[in-house]
C-alpha cells in the first residue's frame, strides 16, 4: 500500500485553525514540526511498526502544497536536511505541487536519498510526459497520482465530477493516458515496481479510469512482444 504521511510533517504553515486535531494548528500560523525527522518516526512510522504492517507498505508519500515552496531554495535546504534523517527501512516518495521546483538540484536531492519523485496530474502541474522528462527515475519504485485535469482546481473537479458513478466521453484525457501508459512501460524496463493512484474528480470514475488504463496497458505490452 502506498500511504501519503500525516500534513502535521508537510506543512510549513497551518491554513485552517483546527485546535481539536492539535492545539498548534491556528491559520496562518508556523508549523513547528515541519520536516521533524523525530517526530515523523516516533508519531507515523511507530503505529505501522507495533502492528507488523510494515513489510505491506510499498511507499510512503511527502505531499507538498505549492505554498510550502514559495522560497525554492529555502524548502530544497529543509528537504536536502530532512530526507538523510529517514529511517532506511521504508521507501519514500516526494510529491511537489509546484513546478518551478522542477529543476536540477531537487531531482539530484532525491536521487542523492533514493526518494522517488511521485509524478503528479494535477491543477497547477506539467503533463506527466514534461515531468519525465526533466530526470530519469530517482527511487526504487515508480509512483504516480493522477488528481485533477490539468489547469482545473480541486474544488471546481470535485463539485464537476460528484457523485463519481461515471466516466464521459468528453471527460476522459487521452494525453493523461498515454503518459502514464509510458510511464509504466518504462518502469517495466527498469524493473521497477510502479504504483499508480488514481482520484475520481480525474475524469469522474476511479474505478472505470483504471480499467481503461489497464487494457491500455495490456495491448501496449502484447504489440512489444
Amino acid at each position: 500500500m502506498v500511504f501519503k504521511v500525516w500534513d502535521e510533517i508537510t506543512v510549513d504553515r497551518f491554513q485552517k485553525t483546527d485546535r481539536q486535531h492539535s492545539p498548534r494548528r491556528a491559520a496562518g500560523s508556523a508549523n513547528p514540526s515541519f520536516l521533524n525527522a523525530g517526530l515523523f518516526e516516533e508519531a507515523f512510522l511507530a503505529p505501522f511498526e507495533m502492528a507488523g504492517f510494515q513489510d505491506r507498505v510499498a511507499c510512503l508519500m511527502f505531499e507538498f502544497r505549492s505554498s510550502t515552496a514559495r522560497n525554492p531554495e529555502k524548502f530544497l535546504d529543509r528537504l536536502e536536511e530532512f530526507l538523510p534523517q529517514l529511517p532506511k527501512a521504508y521507501v519514500y516518495g516526494v510529491e511537489i505541487r509546484e513546478p518551478k521546483l522542477l529543476e536540477d538540484r531537487y531531482f539530484d536531492i532525491l536521487k542523492k536519498n533514493r526518494v522517488a519523485h511521485v509524478y503528479n496530474h494535477w491543477d497547477r502541474m506539467p503533463p506527466l510526459s514534461a515531468q519525465m522528462e526533466h530526470s530519469d527515475f530517482t527511487g526504487p519504485v515508480v509512483v504516480s497520482r493522477i488528481l485533477t485535469p490539468l489547469k482545473m482546481p480541486y474544488a471546481v473537479a470535485k463539485n464537476k465530477f460528484a457523485p463519481y458513478n461515471e466516466l464521459r466521453p468528453e471527460n476522459v484525457l487521452p494525453r493523461m493516458r498515454d503518459d502514464v501508459v509510458s510511464l509504466a512501460l518504462q518502469a517495466i524496463s527498469h524493473r521497477l515496481p510502479s504504483y499508480l493512484l488514481v482520484n475520481n474528480r480525474s475524469e469522474g470514475c476511479a474505478p472505470l479510469t483504471i480499467g481503461a488504463l489497464e487494457e491500455m496497458l495490456q495491448n501496449s505490452l502484447k504489440m512489444r512482444d
